[in-house]
């Protein structure tokens, strides 16, 4: 068994400004190319959950471009929201496996975020 690990460069972090006035969540989309990551935080900043998805049909990276452009999504700063990704790559008994990882803060300040994207 072969394990290769190798950071994967984060082409984006953006804050999903409907959902911090609709429901308190926090939501923030990590796109490492291939893949992209969604980060949910409650509204006292803490990580709820962080899901991985690969661009479809049904989602692609033309829909991401249109939702920065309609100001649904705002790109974040990385040193607001430092967020690191890797692939592992296995070969095991012949096969070989790729997974993508996404590392991002454990917490977030909710009233930081609030202030500099939705303001009053």
């Amino acid at each position: 068994m072969s394990i290769h690990m190798s950071q994967l460069p984060v082409k984006k972090v953006c804050i999903d400004g409907r959902a911090l006035s609709e429901d308190g969540a926090y939501e923030f989309t990590v796109d490492c190319g291939a893949v992209y990551f969604d980060a949910v935080y409650d509204n006292d900043g803490k990580l709820k959950s962080i899901e991985q998805y690969f661009y479809t049909d049904r989602f692609s990276r033309d829909d991401l471009d249109s939702a920065m452009k309609d100001d649904q999504l705002l790109t974040v700063d990385e040193r607001d929201f430092p967020a690191k990704t890797y692939l592992l790559s296995k070969h095991i008994s012949g096969q070989d496996w790729l997974r993508f990882h996404a590392v991002v803060p454990c917490a977030v300040n909710p009233d930081y975020f609030y202030n500099k994207f939705i303001g009053e």
